[in-house]
């Protein structure tokens, strides 16, 4: 995720060497090409999980559905908490997926809903945490994979020597905690992967209020 701008970048230049903004359909042919390569990686874990799924489809969702509440409550108390510490309204990831969905909303659209939950479930719980897990408790395996779920989110602030905003780590790690424990609950990375999905199309319609 960190080579895909610069990838995305020299190749708009390369087609266009006058353009000031990346190309949208290079981004979202890399992208697109990341996802499928993440499903067919993991995708005994979306098979097992999509067929549990289908046994009973209204309760799961509406677990999914209450789940949500709690991990935007999360997000909104632990976001209050480090702007107060930080004195930022929000995280420069926040305020970049803003500008980004001004320039680009269909693209942020399926960025946000479709590739993140799909990608980062499979990485972070159908990875790290189940990895961890086999080896491990809940709370150190949900730690460590949160950890680095939250890394991702503030990436950008550390390569930019922004570092007071690394304190957002929090926010982001909380919520990768809490995904952990979706998955968890339901030994289904279709159940955190739902949550994600759910969390972020609120989140993302929030943004034009």
């Amino acid at each position: 995720m960190f080579l895909v701008p610069v990838l995305a970048r020299n190749l708009t230049l390369f087609l266009n060497p006058n353009a000031i903004v990346m190309s949208i359909p290079i981004l979202t042919i890399l992208y697109a090409i990341i996802l499928v390569l993440s499903v067919l990686i993991t995708r005994p874990l979306w098979q097992e999980a999509w067929d549990s799924f289908k046994q009973n489809i209204v309760r799961n969702l509406f677990e999914i559905i209450t789940m949500t509440f709690f991990v935007l409550a999360l997000n909104f108390a632990l976001s209050m908490v480090v702007s107060l510490i930080t004195g930022t309204p929000e995280s420069v990831n926040q305020e970049n997926i803003k500008v980004n969905t001004t320039i680009a909303p269909i693209f942020m659209l399926f960025s946000s809903v479709i590739f993140a939950p799909i990608v980062e479930e499979s990485v972070f719980r159908g990875g790290i945490f189940s990895y961890c897990r086999k080896y491990m408790g809940f709370v150190p395996s949900a730690i460590i994979s949160g950890f680095f779920f939250g890394c991702i989110h503030v990436m950008g602030s550390f390569i930019t020597f922004q570092f007071t905003d690394l304190v957002y780590l929090v926010v982001y790690g909380g919520l990768g905690f809490f995904f952990c424990y979706c998955y968890e609950k339901k030994n289904s990375i279709v159940s955190s992967a739902g949550v994600h999905a759910l969390n972020n199309l609120i989140s993302f319609m929030l943004l034009g209020v």
